[in-house]
């Protein structure tokens, strides 16, 4: 088994449980890597979403596997590779998927999804995969499609491609009723009203419906971890920050960040530079536009990276009360 692995990859350890990786940059031996599914007790594996059971989960059973990392600078859930027994990796579980000959709906719609991308777009299979619930073989009748897109210039035509489709009609945007459930399902981990929260959401091309069935569409930069140690972070303490978006060019990716400026401190330690906001999590990818007044919570966090020096960003979405809302004043409320 090669021992590499970024976003979008899962692995499944010796104890039965499945954790999903989480960005580019793991430390020798080990894979940052997060409860996704867990042992119901009756052979079953039952999925994970808030993060809150996450963190139950660390304190409890997987609390071997928090490490305060001396690079990342904080505790992370870090997994050594002898405790895994398999790897699954998106691009080549949509290569057997593709192989198949007999395929239940979900994953047909996958596939057909996959293939109508890639077209659209012009990018190799490659650099294509398949991940989510489809991956593991865990999904129901209801289940959506997660598909993710490695490299980034790959990345940047898919994410055009999206648009076409979804101008064309072979995509569509969540309606109402989706997104009161995404909503409901959302606002336990990140805050945020459902007026705001549906005018930013209805915007995004990486997430809507194929055929009536929900996609999800992850963008990461690269299919190769990062150096470890390259760049070092370390916690400094937490805040909430108000700021103007000044580039998304890196929204589409997970992790995502966004340039900002004109920043506030509203609660929490007042460092400078504030550079960015920040995100390992997809809800937030395409979440703000150049321009757009933004109020977020998280963690902040000094970055120490050649070339650029020290400067300061602000991460959401890894903590219980984290949030990450844009002001929008000159939307229409939904319908």
């Amino acid at each position: 088994m090669t021992e590499k692995a970024v976003e979008g990859f899962m692995l499944g350890l010796v104890s039965g449980a499945v954790f999903e990786v989480k960005g580019l940059i793991h430390p020798p031996g080990m894979v940052v890597a997060y409860p996704r599914y867990v042992s119901a007790g009756d052979g079953k594996l039952v999925k994970v979403y808030p993060w809150a059971e996450r963190f139950r989960l660390l304190k409890g059973p997987f609390r071997a596997y928090v490490r305060l990392d001396p690079v990342l600078g904080d505790e992370y859930c870090e997994v050594p590779w002898r405790d895994v027994a398999r790897l699954f990796d998106p691009v080549e579980a949509l290569g057997e998927l593709r192989e198949r000959c007999a395929l239940d709906p979900v994953e047909a719609d996958a596939v057909e999804l996959a293939e109508l991308l890639k077209e659209e777009a012009g990018i190799p299979w490659r650099a294509l995969g398949l991940t989510g619930s489809i991956m593991l073989g865990l999904h129901g009748q209801g289940s959506d499609v997660d598909l993710v897109v490695y490299g980034r210039e790959e990345a940047r035509k898919a994410h055009e491609a999206l648009k076409c489709l979804m101008s064309s009609g072979a995509l569509r945007p969540y309606g109402l009723e989706e997104l009161r459930r995404l909503h409901a399902l959302r606002s336990t981990d990140t805050p945020m009203d459902f007026e705001t929260f549906a005018r930013v959401e209805r915007r995004k091309v990486i997430q809507g419906l194929f055929r009536g069935r929900e996609y999800f569409m992850r963008f990461v930069v690269s299919r190769e971890p990062e150096p470890y140690g390259a760049v070092r972070f370390s916690r400094a303490g937490r805040a909430t920050i108000r700021a103007t978006v000044v580039s998304d060019e890196e929204a589409i990716f997970t992790p995502c960040s966004y340039g900002i400026t004109d920043v506030e401190v509203l609660e929490g330690p007042e460092f400078e530079p504030i550079r960015a906001i920040c995100s390992f999590r997809g809800r937030f990818c395409e979440h703000a536009r150049p321009g757009e007044r933004v109020v977020a919570k998280g963690k902040l966090e000094l970055v120490v990276e050649p070339g650029r020096g020290a400067w300061y960003r602000l991460v959401v979405g890894n903590e219980p009360g984290d949030f990450f809302v844009p002001v929008l004043r000159d939307a229409s409320s939904p319908r």
